[in-house]
């Protein structure tokens, strides 16, 4: 048992466990991490050796951060077996090495440990290699979710994610959202979606007022769009939603860029697709989508606006202006609100309010848009 185990290291070493050698303190945290890693089991018994474990964590030394930054990178080595991120492939959801690993990385989340850059090299490294489309499927499930814990942490984003950013968007997510057939595959395009809204919103919070932070991302756009496009058709309605939302985020960061519109060819590839989201069969998607629009209208040029996009955007709002549920009405309120408020083409879309007011259940939203200036 864990006590056991507790008890004999403290008889090897009559100084306490403090004492113990570097080695036996390596290979005692390691074992540690995996017993921590049981902490899911349906096990009642495993679950308070998991939570024993984590308790005796401490007793190795005093600063826990400490005792992580000094193991963290020799335990990556051990488990890789020394022959570098490659050997994570040979993984799957159940090893003790990807049990550790996870661990290893989660503490490090959790303890705000910085300095140990080779390890976080190494670290992106391995979860590039272990999500490639080569490695086990339930393996890359298993990182992309620790993945988007390490990137949805503030503070690791700010020391080690942003300096990885081109690895993580280029080889590691978008890889991920690549169609593939299979429940198992609709699952990883979902997580990696999600994966993906969290780095731009963390992206956006970072680089507030430093527009040039992010110059990178604007200039590979083009090759972002195609996997973007094809995931608003996704069978899964959160990828759908997801998905949205990211190009809503993508869309914010034009915004924020003075002088810069979105790419007219960008603009006339991605504004159909995102606009047939509203007869989706999922509200939420429906929602996340006009907001997605609203944004889409924000940072494009009002010349690339005008004439046939307009007019498909402005009918299509229409429609679904008078649907049953409000919360509908109001986000598709809201974006013809935006086109005239940014002043496109305001006659275009009174027109179609003078035209519909008497057509709708209620000639309100009309009414409003008509007294909008």
């Amino acid at each position: 048992s864990l006590q056991e185990l507790i008890l004999r290291l403290e008889k090897e070493n009559e100084g306490g466990i403090k004492l113990m050698s570097h080695e036996a303190k390596q290979k005692t945290l390691k074992t540690l991490l995996f017993l921590i890693s049981l902490e899911n089991s349906s096990d009642e018994q495993l679950k308070d050796i998991s939570k024993a474990a984590n308790t005796t964590i401490s007793k190795l030394e005093e600063d826990e951060n400490q005792l992580i930054s000094t193991f963290a990178k020799p335990i990556l080595d051990e488990i890789l077996d020394n022959k570098g991120a490659v050997e994570s492939q040979k993984w799957n959801k159940a090893s003790i090495e990807r049990r550790v690993f996870d661990q290893l990385v989660r503490k490090c989340i959790q303890l705000n440990v910085s300095g140990i850059d080779e390890f976080y090299t190494e670290m992106i490294s391995v979860l590039e290699k272990s999500c490639s489309t080569c490695a086990d499927a339930d393996l890359r499930l298993c990182q992309l979710s620790l993945l988007q814990s390490y990137i949805a942490d503030q503070f690791q984003f700010e020391t080690n994610v942003f300096r990885f950013r081109k690895q993580i968007l280029f080889d590691i997510l978008m890889p991920n959202l690549i169609w593939r057939v299979g429940r198992v595959a609709s699952t990883i395009r979902k997580i990696t979606m999600f994966a993906l809204g969290t780095f731009l919103v963390k992206l956006t919070l970072m680089t507030t007022g430093k527009s040039n932070r992010f110059d990178w991302l604007l200039e590979e756009i083009a090759q972002i769009m195609p996997l973007l496009k094809s995931s608003l058709d996704d069978f899964e309605a959160d990828t759908r939603m997801f998905t949205c939302q990211v190009l809503g985020f993508i869309f914010v960061l034009f915004q924020s860029q003075q002088d810069t519109c979105l790419d007219p060819t960008i603009f006339q590839d991605i504004y159909h697709p995102l606009v047939c989201r509203l007869d989706d069969a999922q509200d939420l998607v429906r929602i996340a989508a006009c907001k997605a629009i609203e944004d889409l209208i924000r940072c494009t040029d009002k010349a690339a606006l005008r004439g046939t996009a307009l007019k498909y955007i402005v009918e299509s709002c229409f429609v679904h202006l008078d649907d049953r549920d409000k919360n509908i009405q109001q986000a598709v309120y809201k974006v013809l609100e935006t086109i005239i408020k940014a002043d496109i083409d305001t006659p275009v879309v009174q027109a179609h309010a003078k035209k519909e007011r008497t057509r709708h259940r209620s000639p309100e939203l009309c009414d409003m848009l008509l007294n909008l200036k």
